[in-house]
């Protein structure tokens, strides 16, 4: 027994007691069966219906798409400043190291003799 006649099966069934039934619940059933399959025909799916737009850009999709988009520009924004933020103790190290005494670089005129020598 395939599908159909199981579901022709079960309709002769269900049709044997129909004439016991009042008029006002055969009026609901009716009712209830429209919208069934009015909800039925709505569900189902053809083949152009999986490239439907607003189905694959809904707010299921897009709002974990966004929040991701969202945090990889914040990685890379935090990421960008902490790469340019100078290294205070690798410029200590190389200002102790040098060969100029510290009280040098706190001197106003030589600042004036750092550019010219610069220049050169």
């Amino acid at each position: 027994m395939n599908e159909r006649e199981l579901a022709e099966g079960v309709v002769r069934k269900l049709d044997e007691g129909l004439e016991s039934l009042p008029a006002g619940t055969l009026y609901r059933l009716r009712l209830a069966r429209d919208a069934a399959l009015s909800r039925a025909h709505l569900g189902t799916a053809s083949p152009s219906d999986s490239l439907d737009a607003p189905r694959l850009l809904g707010r299921r999709l897009l709002i974990p798409v966004f929040g991701l988009m969202l945090a990889l520009s914040l990685l890379v924004v935090w990421h960008q400043q902490s790469a340019m933020q100078p290294d205070y103790a690798e410029i200590d190290a190389q200002v102790l190291s040098d060969e100029l005494p510290v009280t040098a670089y706190l001197d106003s005129g030589f600042e004036v003799w750092l550019h010219h020598h610069a220049a050169d």
